[in-house]
């Protein structure tokens, strides 16, 4: 039953809102905020899979825009951002990713937890702080793979903002 109320609901979102180019998801600070909540929820219960116990945790903006900038993805966004800006670009691309179905909640998770298990065994803040960058660098990368496959498969949607 909650599952089933999870799917309808971000099916609901995809009908809520189109996309013509990818500079508009980046660009998006509702579907970012979004991705925020999305990605520090997955990201506690993984921490909390980890580490075998309930933990509430929050990705910095710096840990997202450095793992942007170690993967593909980077070459998609523009250079003038701001680790900010380009955190908020990384929330909004794995926002979108959830709610078109290009990748799950279980996914995701799966992909956190797997990179994450090296931090019950490392108490260095350096080292921590990098397993932390490599998982989601690991997670753009699967998911650069995946939403561009999406992107253009869309009819309706464009890679530049050229005239057709």
């Amino acid at each position: 039953m909650q599952g089933n109320f999870l799917i309808k609901t971000l099916f609901q979102l995809r009908e809520l809102k189109t996309y013509e180019s990818i500079r508009q998801v980046f660009r998006d600070k509702e579907l970012a905020s979004f991705g925020d909540a999305c990605i520090n929820f997955l990201y506690s219960l993984a921490l909390s899979y980890v580490k075998k116990t309930p933990m509430g945790g929050r990705v910095p903006n710096k840990v997202l825009s450095e793992a942007l900038n170690r993967s593909e993805l980077r070459s998609c966004v523009p250079k003038r951002l701001d680790s900010h800006e380009r955190g908020d670009v990384v929330e909004a691309l794995i926002a979108y990713a959830l709610i078109n179905g290009i990748m799950t909640f279980d996914e995701v998770f799966n992909i956190l937890v797997e990179g994450l298990s090296g931090l019950a065994l490392k108490s260095d803040r350096k080292e921590a702080w990098d397993i932390l960058i490599t998982t989601f660098e690991k997670l753009l990368e699967e998911l650069s793979a995946r939403i561009f496959f999406h992107l253009l498969a869309s009819e309706k949607f464009k890679l530049s903002n050229d005239k057709p």
